[in-house]
This record gives C-alpha cells, structure tokens and sequence, in this order.
C-alpha cells in the first residue's frame, strides 16, 4: 500500500476512532478527576495502544481478538476499563487536555508509521520480524 494512503487511512482511523467510541458530553460542569484518574501520560499510552488495536481490527476484523488485545493493554497498566472509561470522561470535560493528548497520540503514531516504512526495505527476508508478521497473518482464534 502507498505510505501516503497508509498515513491517511492511520489518521482517518484515529479519528474514526474516538468519533464512534468516545460519545461526546453535553454537560456544563467539569466533573472532578475519578478517585482512581489516569494521568496524562498513561493514558496518552493507552490512546496510542487501543487505536493500534483499532488499526487491526480494521484489517483483520476479528472482534473477539481485538477484545482480547484491548484486556491485555489494561491488564498490563494494571488499569480496569471502568477506570479507564471514567478517566475518558473526565478528559471529555476538559477538551483541551484531550486534544492535546490526541495530538501527541497522532504524532507518535506518524512518526512511528514513518520509521517502519522508511526500515522496512532494510529487514532482511528472513528477519524474525517478517516472520512474526507473516504468522500474525495466520493467527486465528
């Protein structure tokens, strides 16, 4: 695929993204951080781990993999997605917040989309990591 089209698709995915699973509050009042708030930086990492987890839903439409990978996320920054869901709507509230840790989310995605594409001519055919994308491929449930 073209890198310019995989750029587009990436962004129209992230916005995608937050477009259809982040409803958007009408309330006026800024709700307190939840007891249990996820900082910015976590959860910037978060956006940018769930919105992989989104790009290969896109290509390998296997829900029931795309929720496993998302529990896993959670697991592994001990979070629960309760907690996460609560943090979300409180960044809501405070859209300034948000649309800074979107862009920097954005900008990590571009720049990492950038260096595996400017590499991807460097691997080797027999590289470990052609191998484990070629078997992701494969992966069924």
């Amino acid at each position: 695929m073209n890198v310019s089209l995989l750029k587009i698709a990436s962004k129209i995915s992230l916005v995608c993204f937050f477009v259809v699973f982040v409803p958007i509050s009408c309330e006026k009042k800024t709700p307190k951080p939840p007891v249990d708030f996820i900082e910015k930086e976590k959860f910037t990492n978060l956006v940018i781990e769930f919105q992989l987890v989104q790009s290969m839903l896109n290509t390998y439409n296997d829900t029931l993999l795309a929720i496993q990978l998302r529990d896993s996320i959670l697991a592994n920054y001990q979070i629960k997605l309760q907690q996460f869901y609560d943090s979300e709507k409180w960044y809501h509230h405070n859209i300034e917040e948000y649309q800074k840790i979107l862009n920097k989310a954005m900008d990590i995605l571009s720049e990492e989309q950038t260096r595996l594409l400017d590499n991807k001519s460097a691997i080797p055919k027999d590289s470990l990591i052609l191998k484990e994308s070629d078997s992701f491929k494969n992966l069924r449930r």
